[in-house]
């Protein structure tokens, strides 16, 4: 694993959204919070959440899309 150079740090810090001029002025905590391991992504917590909670109103409308489908592949549509 190669060392990571300054300008490394400056285009991760480009990719999460700060200018290169910001990037030069963050502080050491700062840059540690940057590289930190932020877990799963708001997509995918509210995926496992809404398996895990499924709203009755989805959970109808998912059945009857699948219903609807099924009819339609039978009826050769």
């Amino acid at each position: 694993m190669r060392a990571l150079t300054p300008a490394d740090l400056v285009r991760h810090a480009v990719g999460r959204g700060l200018t290169p001029q910001e990037a030069w002025q963050l502080s050491l905590r700062e840059w540690k919070a940057l590289y930190a391991d932020t877990g799963p992504g708001l997509k995918e917590v509210m995926e496992a959440l809404m398996t895990r909670y499924p709203d009755a109103a989805m959970t109808e409308a998912r059945t009857m899309t699948e219903a609807k489908t099924r009819e339609v592949r039978q009826d050769g549509r």
